[in-house]
């Protein structure tokens, strides 16, 4: 088993979430992950901070709001 990857850019991530998990990234997962992701007191937000870091979940946050202005 390969040890999971970090993406370092949008597109990277973008594959991740698409290609390698299966998600579509619709307007409505898209909303609801970004509204999650921006509420520090979300046990999601708060878990993802502690196994990532905090500058990793701005990236990601980051990337789901240009994944929104691209839909």
């Amino acid at each position: 088993m390969k040890p999971p990857i970090i993406p370092e850019n949008y597109e990277e991530w973008h594959h991740c979430i698409v290609v390698e998990c299966g998600i579509e990234l619709t307007p409505r997962y898209i909303e609801k992950t970004i509204s999650v992701l921006q509420d520090n007191s979300e046990h999601y937000t708060q878990q993802f901070v502690k196994k990532y870091g905090a500058q990793h979940h701005q990236r990601v946050l980051g990337w789901f709001m240009q994944a929104k202005s691209m839909s």
